[in-house]
């Protein structure tokens, strides 16, 4: 009986492992940083300075084309609108992907304590969750999180300590004369 008992649970551990669908897999996470000065490295193209805080955050993109945000102490019951593109070299968003219907993907709103972990929702008013569509593809993708009508936090990352002085070579690596040195 014992026996037949043990066989059952594992028949049973096995058809519901199988029966599980299968886990999606990371393809994509970054980092989320506030904007800059307005034309500075760190800034978010013509956009202000951001005004928003933010502790720490993420934004995490799935094989199956689900998008999460996590943001820790960004403004309190704030909502961000979340776009897809890169910045310019002259100062300006430029869309990588467009929703039907739209320019932004969705929105995420933070608690009380400014926190939000989870995924982007879609303006469908249903609570969709927004997701790419299969088979696409993008190259260089940069999230934007747009509140008080401009970019306060975008994807990226920064490097903790001082800026070094311009004049100055970082730790030994020299800096090219010629941006031909390094083509052949």
């Amino acid at each position: 009986m014992k026996k037949l008992f043990v066989v059952w649970v594992s028949i049973l551990f096995t058809v519901s492992i199988l029966a599980l669908p299968a886990m999606a897999a990371v393809v994509f996470q970054v980092k989320i940083i506030p904007c800059g000065e307005s034309g500075t490295i760190g800034g978010c193209g013509g956009n202000p300075k951001a005004t928003d805080p933010l502790k720490d955050g993420k934004v995490t993109v799935m094989d199956n084309g689900a998008v999460t945000v996590e943001l820790k102490s960004a403004a309190v019951k704030a909502t961000y609108h979340l776009y897809v593109g890169g910045w310019s070299p002259s100062g300006s968003f430029f869309f990588t992907f467009r929703p039907e219907g739209g320019s932004s993907i969705g929105t995420v709103t933070t608690d009380k304590n400014g926190n939000y972990r989870g995924p982007v929702k879609t303006g469908s008013g249903n609570g969709d969750k927004f997701v790419f569509p299969p088979g696409l593809a993008i190259v260089q993708p940069n999230f934007a999180f747009n509140n008080n009508n401009y970019t306060q936090f975008s994807t990226g990352f920064r490097i903790l300590g001082e800026p070094a002085a311009e004049d100055e070579e970082a730790d030994g690596v020299e800096e090219a004369d010629d941006a031909e040195e390094f083509v052949e």
